[in-house]
């Protein structure tokens, strides 16, 4: 499927129409998770600099204030869900394109950009410009997060086509070639598991564990590799 530019600002400028979603602050703290997640992943500090870059409704930013971290600004093309975060309490949220936003930044100023469900829906020209523009901009010990779709998952497809933007897939070689083409020189993955914080996320995660148990085998016997994510997403840390 091939979308115009003006067909994607057209899609992001409705965003949460679209996608029939309602905000409120208890649907902004479901992003908690997420953002725990961030900090125990990039071990940021608390006084460090954080960019969210598409940001959407500002819900990991609103979840990183709750835990302290309030060095934060957001920034999303759509102003449809700027102006819902804002609206429900997200402070430092700004419309823009992202590219501009980072151009326009003071070189080796920010510790840990966060680019969560964001390249996927960028072609690859594009995604190493703005990779390579992020590099310039971190401080010498700075990260970027990144969330992206799994095409090693075996609901891959699914994750991919499920929403009208998204343009790729990542898998771990397909990433491990992203950060060496963009001058990175560290790169961690981290499966994103089902959480475990109710006894019905155990339930989930013990059932997920087994259901893929017979894919990681698959993977292992044709690849000889072990560690394949095989959830929907994943999460990439790279670093100068």
């Amino acid at each position: 499927m091939y979308l115009t530019s003006e067909d994607q600002i057209k899609i992001y400028n409705s965003y949460k129409s679209l996608r029939e979603r309602n905000y409120s602050k208890d649907y902004l703290r479901s992003y908690l998770c997420n953002a725990k997640s961030i900090i125990q992943k990039t071990d940021i500090k608390y006084e460090q600099k954080i960019i969210d870059l598409g940001c959407g409704n500002g819900g990991t930013i609103f979840c990183l204030n709750l835990l302290g971290y309030n060095n934060t600004n957001g920034v999303d093309i759509s102003s449809e869900e700027v102006k819902s975060g804002t609206d429900l309490g997200v402070k430092n949220l700004v419309i823009d394109d992202i590219n501009n936003y980072v151009k326009n930044l003071e070189d080796n100023s920010v510790n840990l950009f966060i680019l969560s469900d964001v390249i996927e829906h960028l072609t690859l020209n594009d995604t190493t410009n703005l990779l390579i523009a992020c590099r310039d901009k971190l401080k010498r010990s700075g990260k970027i997060y990144l969330h992206i779709p799994n095409a090693s998952s075996y609901l891959g497809s699914h994750i991919k086509y499920s929403d009208l933007t998204h343009t790729t897939s990542f898998t771990v070689n397909s990433m491990l070639q992203l950060k060496n083409l963009c001058g990175f020189s560290y790169l961690a993955i981290h499966e994103d598991k089902i959480e475990i914080n109710s006894i019905k996320g155990l339930v989930r995660r013990i059932v997920w564990e087994i259901l893929v148990l017979p894919t990681r085998i698959k993977y292992y016997m044709e690849s000889g590799v072990r560690k394949i994510p095989m959830s929907l997403n994943f999460a990439a840390i790279i670093s100068k």
